[in-house]
């Protein structure tokens, strides 16, 4: 018989997609070529092994009858391969279908550029106090479209910002608007949401948009899902207040709108942001609770199956139908089906299906996390979190915490892959939090419905959800307290998250084949002692503990795994000039290890350190700073400085001018002490809270780190200079044959100065980072003629209204090249 045929159909189909996106045309054939030719030479190598004139009874076989008991044997394992290369080349060729469709006109969509769509609206959203429209069947026309084609093109999904609710869901929008692509990543680490929408079939966004029609009927039923939860946010806001009703606006309703980012954040470094995204814990709470209530009222299998399944299909589009959503949506399904046919479920083979329809529809999921993080926790759960085979009684701390463990084996190398850093104490938090998700989840939808009748009777029903989230939250807030909450790991390497996931299954596959062999031999020597009471509790007894110990050895070599998956790599000398838009912002690491940072700040980029350099530290694997040097204190160089200080990033030392902080007490540093400078006093004083200790330098000042030197060049103590720029702290750095020098915002008054003093020290630089944003005023001829960099680096925003930079300091630099 097939054993989970759908798993290895799902498997291939996913290697069909993996071969179509990264496959030459020549390797897709060559791979289907090679596995045809590898289950030959198996079946061969099979037959030959039975043609060994193997006894079966009394009588020895002939050839021929070998041959055929073999193939009869092998029938099963033919199909199973006939249907995995079935599926390789359906996933080559679906995905190859639908980036041929996109390959007809995103290439030549432009930022601004005027466009019609046309388009049935399919979902809708509130964020950010704005109406996000989702289009799906789109149309797309333009005058402006640089491909050979002027009649409308089929196009993906698209998305539409509005300060109103306009439409309603089903309805067809007729619109004009300007093209807004996704951006890409600017630094490493930073958000991708090129590579996030494109992986949910979004091709861009529409703005200033004008509405020219609206056509067709509404789909009632859906709109009327819509506006059933946007009457439950309401009833949880009221009765539980914004702050924990969000919480569980977001765990029930799958909305983010009244969640707090410093909420967010806490569950997070809890380890339980999974809670927050619908899947199948809420699926099977929530379905399989009203099944049971329905099969104990008398409804039979097939009514009560049919009830639920409507109920938790209706339940799924009115959440929004998210990935994880939607895969425990169709396993919920699936298990309805087995339970009303009186057959046994496989998770694993409906894990398959689930991986089939998801990826038919749209094979780009693939690349995206939520679909990754979805199927790799349920993979914990049903295969590597399974409990040893034959182990007949089973305690509640083995079955709470084995695949508990799992997950963790399975979903923290995603988390470190996405987010560069892992929930130290997320396994503890889990054990004591998940037990009561689902009484959280049973009561909270009771309560929401309640709600839709007398908002004072849900109030009273919604109050023991209103404890226990409340004791989660104060949970979540002491383990962000605890020491080492979060730790940084930087993005792994590709090659190594693939060679952990393979040894990791590998591992699992021993560890069950042994205890699956174990129980076997148990269960043969209970067989034989029969007679013997005593002998046989001795042996269960044995064999119980000797599969406990297997399980727990299983998840010891998984953790071992995963430790040499995340120690870090061996890294040398780096320097990174990072996209901070109208800002400044320097990463540099020494050869010894040392961690470095020049300024870091911008002037039309928001949140720039939250979004842009602490992504970036944290893909790199850098828990923290050393040395972060300030070159001054404008906006556009210290104010992601600040916000990296205000989340509690380590800064060890922070570096700064002495002549730059003049104006400062530096003996009781406060921003109400400061006399004329108020971002220098509030950065000081940030930096005081933080722990950071300052270090005030001068000119002629040396800094020994190992093997690098780093030399103040300027600013003079007590010497005269024009304005705040020019006083901003220069250093040169030595290291081996590399140096480098730092110029912040200074001019050329102040370059001459510098020529004046150091001139012997500054010739043939490696790196030059141009002074002032490549400003007109700085970067002189004369100082890059006696500098002569190898490479110069020019850190300003696209399109900035200070005409940065200049073509005069551009010229400059290129007559050095």
């Amino acid at each position: 018989m097939l054993r989970r045929p759908f798993c290895g159909m799902a498997a291939g189909f996913l290697l069909g997609i993996v071969f179509a996106a990264y496959g030459e045309k020549w390797l897709g054939p060559m791979i289907l070529g090679g596995c045809l030719v590898g289950a030959v030479l198996w079946f061969l190598w099979k037959q030959c092994e039975a043609g060994k004139y193997r006894r079966e009874g009394a009588y020895v076989l002939s050839k021929k009858e070998t041959v055929v008991v073999t193939a009869r044997k092998y029938w099963g394992i033919w199909i199973r391969i006939g249907l995995i290369l079935l599926a390789v080349f359906l996933g080559w060729q679906r995905y190859t279908a639908e980036q041929r469709l996109k390959d007809r006109y995103l290439p030549y969509l432009e930022d601004n550029m005027q466009l019609f769509v046309q388009g049935k609206l399919a979902e809708k959203e509130i964020l950010y106090n704005q109406y996000i429209y989702e289009l799906t069947s789109c149309m797309i026309q333009s005058d402006q479209l640089k491909n050979s084609e002027k009649e409308p093109v089929s196009c993906n999904r698209i998305l539409i910002y509005s300060d109103s609710d306009f439409a309603s869901i089903g309805e067809i929008l007729v619109l004009e608007g300007k093209v807004e692509l996704w951006s890409v990543a600017v630094n490493e680490g930073n958000f991708d949401a090129k590579s996030f929408y494109e992986a949910r079939k979004i091709d861009f966004k529409l703005k200033k948009i004008r509405v020219k029609g609206i056509y067709g009927k509404e789909n009632r039923w859906r709109e009327g899902l819509w506006q059933l939860k946007e009457q439950l946010k309401d009833v949880y806001a009221t009765a539980m207040g914004e702050e924990t009703g969000g919480i569980l606006v977001n765990m029930v309703l799958g909305d983010k709108e009244l969640l707090g980012q410093d909420t967010k954040r806490l569950y997070q470094v809890a380890g339980l942001s999974h809670i927050m995204a619908i899947s199948g814990l809420h699926i099977s709470v929530i379905g399989m609770s009203l099944y049971q209530f329905l099969r104990r009222r008398g409804l039979g299998f097939i009514g009560a199956g049919a009830v639920v399944g409507t109920v938790m299909y209706m339940y799924g589009i009115m959440v929004g139908m998210s990935t994880s959503a939607q895969r425990a949506v169709i396993m919920f399904f699936l298990q309805l089906i087995a339970q009303v046919l009186g057959r046994a479920y496989d998770s694993l083979n409906g894990l398959g299906v689930a991986a089939l329809v998801l990826l038919w529809r749209n094979p780009f999921l693939l690349w995206d996390a939520g679909f990754r993080f979805s199927f790799a926790a349920v993979i914990g759960v049903v295969w590597i979190g399974k409990l040893p085979e034959g182990q007949r009684e089973k305690k509640k701390w083995e079955e709470k915490l084995f695949p508990g463990v799992a997950i963790q084996l399975t979903t923290l190398p995603l988390a470190a892959w996405y987010y560069y850093e892992i929930p130290i104490y997320a396994i503890a938090v889990n054990l004591v939090v998940l037990p009561v998700m689902g009484v959280l989840l049973t009561i909270g939808v009771l309560g929401g419905l309640v709600g839709l009748v007398s908002g004072i009777l849900a109030t009273v029903v919604l109050f023991p959800c209103k404890l226990l989230l409340g004791l989660s939250t104060k949970i979540c807030s002491i383990c962000a307290g605890l020491p080492g909450a979060m730790l940084i790991t930087g993005k792994p390497e590709w090659w190594r998250m693939l060679l952990y996931y393979g040894l990791l299954a590998l591992v699992t596959l021993y560890f069950q084949w042994k205890s699956k062999k174990e129980g076997d031999g148990h269960d043969r020597a209970e067989q034989r002692s029969k007679e013997n009471l005593s002998r046989c509790k001795a042996d269960h007894g044995s064999a119980r503990v000797g599969r406990a110990v297997t399980g727990i050895s299983q998840y010891l070599c998984g953790f071992i795994l995963f430790i040499w998956l995340l120690w870090p790599a061996e890294r040398g000398f780096e320097l990174d000039a990072l996209d901070v838009g109208q800002g400044d912002g320097c990463y540099l690491r020494t050869e010894s290890g040392y961690q470095l940072f020049v300024d870091g700040g911008s002037l039309d980029e928001s949140k720039v350190g939250e979004y842009r350099i602490m992504p970036f530290l944290k893909a790199k694997g850098v828990g923290k700073i050393d040395y972060w040097f300030v070159s001054h204190t404008d906006t556009d160089h210290i104010s992601g400085l600040m916000e990296v200080l205000e989340a509690g990033y380590q800064v060890e030392h922070l570096v700064l001018s002495a002549e730059n902080c003049e104006n400062v007490d530096l003996m009781n540093v406060d921003a109400a002490n400061a006399d004329t400078d108020e971002m220098t006093a509030q950065l000081l004083a940030l930096a005081k809270q933080a722990g950071a200790e300052l270090v005030f330098v001068e000119q002629g000042d040396v800094l020994h780190l190992g093997e690098a030197k780093i030399t103040i060049l300027s600013p003079a103590t007590g010497a005269y200079y024009a304005d705040k720029n020019a006083v901003s702290l220069v250093f040169l750095y030595e290291e081996g044959t590399f140096l480098g020098i730092f110029t912040g915002d200074i001019d050329a008054a102040t370059e001459q100065k510098i020529l004046a003093e150091w001139e012997q020290g500054l010739v043939d630089l490696d790196f030059y980072k141009a002074a002032h944003h490549g400003s007109k005023y700085s970067n002189s001829a004369e100082f890059l003629m006696a500098l002569r960099p190898m490479i110069s680096v020019v850190s300003c925003g696209a399109d900035n209204s200070y005409g940065h930079p200049s073509a005069e300091a551009v010229a400059h630099m290129e007559d050095v090249e």
